[in-house]
């Protein structure tokens, strides 16, 4: 069974807020969605708000995590340094 890119940032300590208001995206750094089959996707425009530092360094390293897992459970990929 696979895990999905939230749990395994839980995983890994990365700090998730799954659901927020329009009026608090300006108190965000950065921001993503992610599914199972959509790893994940980073945002950098919500409305009419840009997201000055677009992909950001946590989502960065999420998507890295995710993908080195996939590829570890799926392919059975080693050494993914």
């Amino acid at each position: 069974m696979l895990l999905c890119p939230a749990n395994i940032a839980r995983d890994k300590s990365v700090q998730l807020f799954e659901s927020l208001t329009i009026d608090s995206i300006k108190d965000y750094d950065e921001f993503f969605i992610t599914s199972t089959s959509m790893n994940v996707i980073p945002i950098t425009l919500i409305d009419d708000y840009v997201c000055e530092k677009g992909v950001g360094p946590v989502t960065k390293k999420l998507i890295k995590l995710f993908k080195d897992y996939y590829r570890r459970e799926v392919f059975h990929e080693k050494d993914l340094g």
